[in-house]
């Protein structure tokens, strides 16, 4: 008699059909999985790929659920994988009541990574954007809350961890207040002799302390990166782009990864605070981070102008700067004629507004190894504006002797062929520095290609040529392609065009573009 067919005795060809089949339920995939060696090694490679993640070890985005019910119980029983290369993690929302029942998923995701001899990149998104739940709390919860979160971030360290970004959440922001002394003459005195026999504390400065919200509690509950970790640290790019790593108590955390591991890039991004925070927080980072060598500062609420240049005078071995916008509507922006312009001597590449640009090339001997300038512009911007900017700019840049490789990056909207005949108006004295312009970077939202190539070929010379489409069209693939046509026409001395990430080279290639 012979013996029944079973799930087993299929061929792996015929399983992987099975499995692969939409109709089969992908739940049961990690069941099978369970079951013997073989259907492990078979079934759940397929569920990670049916769940968006087709090869774990190289990028996982871990959804974790309130109930435990997800993704990362199965990458915790893969055999098959023993590294993880880029990991981005979305803690849910725990309630708006308590930070406490977040704290178990702290912990379920440090012990998963205790797993791995080592993590590439990693990024923790805390909460969902803008949401400022549980900024407040007693004791309890901040002792819970830095603990467990120090835990998981000491962790990555420990881990190998070489890039870290941490977004979003704003998980007991407002536990501390900025304490600021009365400007007494005798209080100063008295301060200045207390630090003579005291060592200034972590979080505080010149006139002002990071103190506990008395109304909530006064434990500190400061979390840090012990030594033992950082020795062996290879923690190089640290992205922040939360609250919670720029207010106490992971306000230390923070510090103490600047002091202690090779931490060179540095990036500010999307974080609302409030003015006179930024001013305490930037110089506390600045003191502890006079290392940093790569430095972006972008979308941050509230912050003034002066604030972000006296900031950057304190790093001095600066060699790349980004400098972007705050958000419409938001942030005061200061005029800083009075603020102290940053030597910056060792900068090789500068991305900043205009207004940025020209103030920090007000000194004769100013940037002196620059070598890449790219002027940014927000929002809808004119062509007569752009022309203007340029202009100044590049008239300081030969004022200076300076000749780095210069570029610019906007947003282009759905109607940029109104702005053509302000071109023919332009004079020829602004016109002319258009042919130094070597490549553009845009943010692009889908119109017409052919006025897309037209705007960009009022740029002569120029090279390379970055477009991210802000909405999907209809047809995308079609659309990029008619897209990169219409840009290869006439194109002039255009190398290469990169339209969402995919590189397009473009042969017979004409003389390189001409430099100031």
């Amino acid at each position: 008699m012979a013996e029944p067919t079973t799930l087993l005795s299929l061929p792996n060809e015929v399983l992987i059909i099975i499995f692969e089949n939409p109709k089969f339920p992908v739940d049961y995939l990690a069941i099978l999985a369970v079951l013997c060696r073989r259907l492990h090694f078979i079934a759940l490679p397929i569920y990670f790929s049916r769940n968006g993640m087709p090869s774990p070890t190289e990028s996982a985005v871990i959804h974790l659920a309130k109930d435990g019910q997800d993704i990362l119980a199965a990458l915790n029983m893969a055999l098959f994988v023993t590294s993880m290369e880029d990991i981005t993690c979305i803690l849910p929302h725990p309630s708006c009541t308590s930070v406490l029942p977040l704290l178990p998923h702290l912990a379920r995701f440090r012990k998963f990574i205790t797993r791995f001899p080592s993590v590439g990149r990693v990024t923790l998104q805390l909460d969902a954007r803008n949401s400022m739940c549980n900024a407040t709390g007693d004791d309890k919860a901040l002792r819970a809350w830095s603990f467990a979160l120090g835990s998981l971030l000491n962790c990555l360290v420990q881990r190998q961890c070489t890039e870290l970004t941490v977004k979003y959440g704003g998980y007991l922001t407002r536990s501390y207040m900025l304490s600021v002394e009365p400007k007494k003459r005798v209080r100063r005195i008295v301060k200045a002799i207390q630090r003579l026999f005291r060592p200034r504390a972590p979080m505080e400065g010149k006139g002002w302390e990071f103190r506990r919200s008395r109304e909530q509690g006064r434990e500190r509950a400061l979390t840090s990166v012990p030594s033992k970790i950082s020795r062996s640290s290879t923690l190089t790019s640290l992205h922040i782009q939360s609250a919670v790593l720029i207010m106490p108590p992971c306000l230390n955390w923070t510090l103490s990864a600047l002091r202690h591991c090779p931490i060179a890039f540095l990036s500010l991004f999307q974080i609302s605070l409030e003015k006179e925070i930024w001013s305490a927080a930037l110089s506390l980072i600045a003191r502890a981070a006079p290392e940093i060598t790569d430095l972006s500062l972008s979308e941050l609420d509230s912050i003034s102008d002066v604030e972000i240049l006296s900031f950057c005078s304190r790093l001095p071995r600066l060699v790349t700067l980004t400098i972007g916008y705050n958000e419409e509507a938001q942030g005061t922006p200061t005029k800083y004629a009075k603020g102290r312009i940053p030597e910056l001597r060792n900068l090789t590449s500068l991305t900043a507004p205009a207004d940025f640009i020209r103030y920090l090339m007000r000194p004769r001997a100013c940037l002196p190894k620059l070598m890449s300038l790219r002027i940014s512009f927000h929002g809808k911007t004119h062509i007569r504006t752009i022309g203007e900017q340029l202009s100044d700019v590049c008239q300081l840049m030969t004022a200076r002797t300076l000749s780095p490789s210069l570029s610019l990056s906007l947003p282009l909207y759905s109607d940029i062929a109104f702005d053509f005949d302000s071109v023919i108006k332009l004079p020829d004295e602004t016109k002319k520095y258009f042919a130094c312009v070597a490549s553009l970077a845009l943010d692009i939202f889908p119109s017409n290609p052919g006025e897309i190539a037209r705007w960009v070929h009022l740029f002569p010379s120029v090279q390379h040529v970055s477009i991210t489409l802000q909405s999907k069209p209809a047809d995308a693939n079609a659309y990029d392609d008619r897209l990169v046509q219409a840009l290869s026409k006439d194109r002039g001395y255009i190398r290469t065009i990169v339209v969402n990430s995919q590189k397009h080279v473009l042969a017979d290639l004409l003389p390189s573009t001409r430099k100031i």
